[in-house]
């Protein structure tokens, strides 16, 4: 007789991330206005891609026009996965407050001297750690939005905030690494998709395997590039 012994697998703490955002834009005016503001949110940017453009899809034309851009930030400092579902909700109220004060013009509620100095409640920075006062760095960045006036955009773009198409000046992708994966946050659900709370779905869409990244079926056509996955890779390290 075979006798089989079982034993119950421990939970174990679970490991720090590293975080990255990848930005679509047609304006390059806005680039240092974005990486400016999700420096100030989730600390320095130590990895900074070449700004390629977009090619893979007309799916966002619609909404940003044509000559789309794009540039990924990856941040120095690691997080917690179970933080994606704050960012990725972060980073949407961001680019509707984007929209907004494009559109809003002269009326600002920030202040030049101190929007750079984005603190959680113990006057720290985004650090990443559970103890995090996620709330609160939130309300922060938000108190703090430059509002850009019509007449300094583009003439694209200040024919859309005035009428006909409100276009979408930034779309912002979060996501993170690991030394197994590529992580994407979306607020769409799908097959290959699960849900990590707060209205956000969380997709593999890279896998470690034989010393590279290597997409998946479903993975989006630009992620299966030789530029992006020569990209991450060398954020893996």
């Amino acid at each position: 007789m075979i006798i089989y012994y079982i034993t119950m697998s421990s939970i174990k703490p679970v490991g720090e991330v590293k975080l990255f955002a990848g930005i679509l834009f047609r304006d390059k005016e806005y680039i240092d206005i974005i990486r400016d503001k999700l420096s100030s949110a989730f600390g320095p940017i130590d990895l900074t891609s070449p700004v390629w453009p977009w090619v893979h899809s007309s799916y966002y034309e619609k909404e940003m026009g044509t000559d789309l851009k794009r540039v990924f930030f990856f941040f120095e400092r690691p997080i917690q996965p179970d933080q994606l579902p704050d960012i990725k909700i972060m980073t949407n109220e961001f680019e509707a407050s984007f929209m907004a004060t494009a559109k809003d013009g002269a009326n600002s509620r920030g202040t030049k001297g101190d929007e750079n100095q984005i603190k959680d409640s113990r006057g720290q920075g985004f650090k990443g750690s559970s103890e995090l006062d996620l709330a609160a760095s939130i309300s922060a960045f938000y108190l703090h939005l430059t509002p850009r006036p019509l007449e300094s955009l583009n003439p694209d773009f200040q024919r859309a905030f005035s009428g006909e198409n409100l276009l979408r000046p930034v779309n912002i992708d979060p996501g993170y690494i690991t030394l197994a994966k590529v992580v994407l946050a979306s607020t769409k659900d799908y097959s290959h998709r699960v849900y990590i709370g707060k209205g956000i779905y969380a997709e593999v869409t890279l896998s470690y395997e034989n010393k590279t990244f290597r997409p998946f079926s479903y993975t989006y056509p630009d992620y299966r590039s030789d530029e992006y996955i020569a990209l991450f890779n060398m954020a893996r390290g």
